[in-house]
């Protein structure tokens, strides 16, 4: 945690920005700028109450995370292609959703974060195993034969257009660059 002496009031406004908006924001600006994929505030509020960060409202926090990850927000709130997300393990290429490699390993984390969240908060096995499940589906789109995370189409294929050049390649987002489960670039 960069500033643990200001985690309490950050934390704080991300729950006066869910009950005044509905939704976490997912970068600092306001109207829900869309530029960032992901539920970003996931990890920011997991790690702050792992790293024993308390006095404020970690159940509305809670909420609020799994309302993201569970529904289409505005622009970059909640998760675009969350239905595809939960019955496919991953958001398709072919059905013009920008980002959707880097979106789902994106995805896979912020359900890390989300379980390990709600098993700090003692929530029941029945409520956090989903988000357990959710966190391996970045398995998804690993392509044993070329070794790289690569974006699926909706049929299960992986998509053939990808270049290993950031920013050349719809399903990576910006400045990412494949890489292989054995960490190699």
């Amino acid at each position: 945690m960069v500033y643990p002496s200001v985690s309490k009031q950050l934390q704080e406004g991300l729950v006066n920005d869910y009950k005044e908006g509905g939704w976490l924001p997912e970068w600092s600006s306001p109207g829900y700028a869309d530029c960032m994929i992901g539920n970003n505030s996931a990890s920011v509020v997991a790690e702050a109450y792992l790293k024993d960060g308390r006095g404020y409202d970690i159940e509305t926090l809670y909420e609020a995370l799994k309302h993201g990850a569970n529904n289409k927000g505005p622009n970059a709130a909640g998760r675009r292609g969350v239905d595809y997300y939960n019955t496919l393990g991953y958001v398709p290429y072919d059905v013009k959703n920008n980002e959707n490699a880097a979106r789902i390993l994106e995805y896979a984390y912020d359900d890390f974060a989300i379980y390990q969240l709600g098993k700090a908060l003692g929530k029941p096995a029945t409520e956090i195993e989903v988000y357990k499940k959710r966190s391996q589906n970045y398995h998804n789109l690993y392509d044993k034969q070329t070794g790289l995370m690569r974006g699926k189409n909706k049929d299960g294929s992986f998509e053939t257009s990808m270049s290993a050049t950031p920013n050349k390649h719809r399903g990576a987002g910006k400045g990412d660059v494949p890489f292989s489960m054995s960490g190699e670039k």
